[in-house]
């Protein structure tokens, strides 16, 4: 395999302070994060099943199972607005069955249903300032912490032990749903508050993870999801925590850094005397708080998070936290503990992100075609990245002893390489759940440290990208909504989180133009369509899965229709295939070319090549044919299928799998892949080919035992 060389991340530029508005000024938000808008209603709605809508409004797909019926289908809705006004919500309560309103000035319930209450505040200072709430989501499983950005309200809207059978705690949505545990949290918009505290705490080995550090949690703290002390089985469990409240009225100081110290600082000032490696032999290492005015812009952190990962990976809106002995090292949090993973501290102040969102918002308007009218796209699927270090799965037996994820960065840097792309496209399930190569074990699936690694090799080389998500992707320690953030302070994503009443995030449509868009004369030329095809569907039983797939919906549909200009060509990327991909169908018009190498998962079926296009109908295939923009589709999902189809003069495209921790078709004359596609004559034909890793020859190469395959 070809080593990566570490090439510099994208510079960063500074952004000015974030426009203000005035509570009744229609004025555009100039906010953090760049995809913001302001919440201006909740709902709940009872309904008869999964296909539960309520026009202009965006449905949370988490159900409620915490009112009179359990057996019901109660969905949260909120909708949006993209300018500041009195409508804006400025702050969420959750209050128990028969509890009284909360207190203060703008209080308002939402349609009660039974359960508990949930209640909307519209503070006109908080609007004038810009602080509004502008996501809202339901995040299910016993864990008793909320993730960095958001605000959680402590009460269970779940029905707790009630629900049922109950597991204890997976992360997976599926089983997180039907645990009983549904948390609301929202975001407020504007620019993150100063963190002013940061604690540890260490909770004994065999004591509840779920809860540790509680008390903190009642004290407006937040708590990180990964514990610093694992995965390992020896040892105490140790979180970290933040606060971005005054430790007395009137204080303005903040955090301004953090460092990590051996034994002999612990009692010094500022030092957190709670060793990071309690309970186990590792080195005794202890956090150093430096405290800063808050005077200076830019002296305040205002963002703190642990990655549990299997080596040390830089962040490009980060810095590391380092260990205190002079050689610049950024510092492992389970230094000494050969059974855990290392660990890694890093910080961020405000005027890192703003940098980020300047350059993103510059870069997703400058897609265009080169001089000779060329634009190339790289497309990889099913990376399957976890947070430690997993196994390999279905590779040649000469390389199972030696083989780790360094494959799927290799492959992944190699191919960048060779194919020089214009814009790097992720088909979905960047993460999913891997056993360890350790000990096969499958610890706590933490989400963040996964996406790192499935973006690093695109991060180093500075190139554009765009994802869709995946069935796998939220069924680690984020949501879609949580990935979505993640993905929007990425230097190079070109990508957005899509409009708000859309079902599904991430829906969006990139065009390419003829030359620079700065250029006199430029025009679009080509567009890009990106969907998502969600995860997975739900009976009604404490919304345990059903086996079938997730789909594009109708209010996708409805995007897509409303917005396609046949004028121009396109393509359009979504995880899971459309059901028109199978060859058992009887729409197709010519051969397979490429592998087909498993059953067809489509979307709204389970697996099986003859796919029921009726039951569900999924509407998108008829769409493009009526609409007559989208030339050809690509799709991931079933790893083992590589192969090209015309369906109705479609073409539709298998992806394949480039994560040597996915599973695949295990070929042993080669083993992963990824597509290249090549639109030529400024958006009037394209192209694509395979790239495959031939482990066992060593080479990277085309697979050149099948032809280029002319899309239109």
């Amino acid at each position: 395999m070809l080593a990566i060389s570490l090439l510099p991340l994208l510079s960063l530029l500074s952004l000015g302070g974030l426009a203000h508005a005035l509570p009744t000024t229609l004025q555009k938000r100039n906010n953090w994060p760049p995809e913001g808008s302001c919440v201006v209603d909740l709902q709940i709605e009872q309904c008869d099943d999964f296909k539960c809508e309520k026009e202009g409004y965006h449905r949370i797909d988490t159900f409620l199972t915490q009112r009179e019926h359990a057996d019901s289908w109660n969905y949260l809705f909120y909708k949006t607005e993209d300018a500041i006004s009195e409508r804006c919500i400025t702050k969420i309560k959750v209050v128990d069955e028969g509890g009284s309103k909360p207190d203060g000035d703008g209080w308002d319930g939402i349609n009660p249903t039974g359960g508990p209450q949930i209640y909307v505040q519209r503070d006109p200072a908080q609007q004038a300032k810009g602080k509004v709430v502008d996501l809202v989501v339901l995040r299910p499983g016993r864990w008793a912490n909320s993730t960095e950005d958001f605000t959680r309200e402590p009460i269970n809207l779940g029905l707790g032990l009630d629900a049922g059978e109950v597991v204890f705690e997976d992360w997976r949505e599926w089983d997180a749903v039907s645990s009983g545990w549904v948390w609301l949290e929202y975001t407020v918009g504007g620019s993150r508050d100063p963190i002013t505290q940061v604690q540890v705490v260490a909770c004994p080995t065999g004591s509840d993870a779920t809860v540790c550090g509680s008390d903190l949690l009642g004290q407006g703290f937040k708590r990180r999801d990964t514990n610093l002390n694992g995965p390992t089985a020896n040892g105490s469990h140790v979180f970290l925590f933040t606060s971005t409240q005054p430790i007395y009225e009137g204080d303005v100081s903040c955090v301004g850094g953090l460092k990590v110290v051996e034994e002999a600082r612990k009692g010094q000032r500022g030092v957190i005397p709670v060793n990071l490696n309690e309970g186990t032999n590792g080195t005794a290492l202890y956090l150093s708080v430096v405290r800063s005015s808050g005077k200076v812009p830019g002296s305040c952190l205002t963002s703190v998070i642990p990655l549990d990962t299997s080596r040390y990976f830089s962040q490009a809106h980060y810095t590391p936290v380092l260990l205190e002995d002079g050689s610049g090292t950024p510092a492992n949090l389970n230094d000494g503990i050969p059974s855990a993973n290392p660990i890694y501290l890093y910080t961020s102040t405000e005027e890192d992100f703003r940098a980020i969102h300047k350059k993103n918002t510059e870069i997703k308007d400058q897609l265009w075609f080169n001089s000779t009218g060329g634009f190339r796209i790289a497309l990889y699927s099913d990376l399957h990245h976890s947070s430690y270090a997993p196994r390999c799965r279905d590779v040649p037996e000469s390389i199972k002893d030696t083989c780790s994820d360094d494959f799927s960065f290799t492959f992944m840097g190699t191919t960048l390489d060779i194919t020089q792309p214009d814009l790097v496209v992720i088909d979905g399930d960047l993460f999913a759940e891997n056993g360890r190569a350790s000990d096969g074990v499958t610890y706590p699936l933490l989400t963040d440290a996964a996406i790192a690694k499935a973006i690093h090799p695109i991060l180093q080389r500075g190139l554009p990208f765009a994802v869709t998500w995946g069935n796998h992707d939220a069924e680690g320690s984020l949501l879609r909504e949580d990935l979505q953030r993640t993905m929007d302070i990425q230097p190079g994503f070109v990508g957005s989180r899509g409009l708000n009443h859309l079902d599904g995030i991430g829906n969006d449509k990139l065009d390419i133009y003829a030359d620079a868009i700065n250029q006199p004369g430029s025009a679009k030329k080509h567009s890009l369509w990106f969907f998502d095809s969600r995860s997975y569907t739900y009976l009604a039983e404490n919304g345990t899965a059903s086996g079938n797939y997730g789909t594009v919906e109708q209010s996708q549909v409805d995007w897509y229709a409303a917005n396609a200009d046949s004028s121009v060509n396109a393509l359009a990327f979504f995880h899971i295939p459309l059901g028109q991909i199978s060859d058992k169908v009887g729409i197709n018009t010519t051969a397979i070319t490429g592998v087909h190498g498993e059953g067809v998962c489509p979307q709204g079926n389970g697996c099986d090549d003859k796919v029921n296009l009726e039951t569900p109908y999924v509407p998108l295939f008829d769409a493009f044919l009526k609409d007559g923009d989208v030339r050809a589709t690509f799709s991931g999902h079933d790893h083992a299928n590589d192969y090209v189809i015309d369906a109705q003069g479609i073409k539709m495209t298998y992806d394949g799998s480039a994560g040597y921790t996915a599973y695949s078709a295990g070929d042993p004359n080669y083993n992963r892949e990824m597509r290249v596609i090549d639109i030529t004559g400024w958006g009037s034909t394209a192209s694509s080919y395979k790239i495959i890793d031939d482990i066992l020859q060593g080479t990277v190469h085309r697979n050149e035992s099948e032809p280029i395959v002319t899309l239109y």
